[in-house]
């Protein structure tokens, strides 16, 4: 499971959703191995998380060359760099 928090510039966490939904669920479907991902934003704070689900990790590479395209996509290039952590699934419901 990969986790990437971030917090987006004030009132712009509704457009990245948008731009996250345009850019990834093609990309994502076509690599090995991927399952499901979700998009959420905490409305308190703007904050924005992605969490995808693998049945192994996926290739460091490609992803991060997918990121860097998602990002150039959102043009804000003065915003904190998103946080990604990766946690083994242990139990599924």
């Amino acid at each position: 499971m990969r986790i990437v928090r971030a917090q987006p510039p004030e009132g712009q966490a509704d457009e990245i959703a948008q731009k996250w939904e345009a850019f990834w669920p093609e990309r994502m479907r076509a690599q090995p191995g991927f399952r499901q991902s979700h998009f959420g934003i905490d409305r308190a704070t703007g904050a924005t998380a992605a969490v995808t689900i693998w049945d192994d990790q996926p290739d460091d590479a490609l992803i991060e060359r997918l990121l860097r395209e998602f990002r150039a996509t959102l043009g804000m290039s003065g915003a904190q760099a998103p946080e990604a952590t990766l946690y083994e699934v242990v139990v599924e419901v």
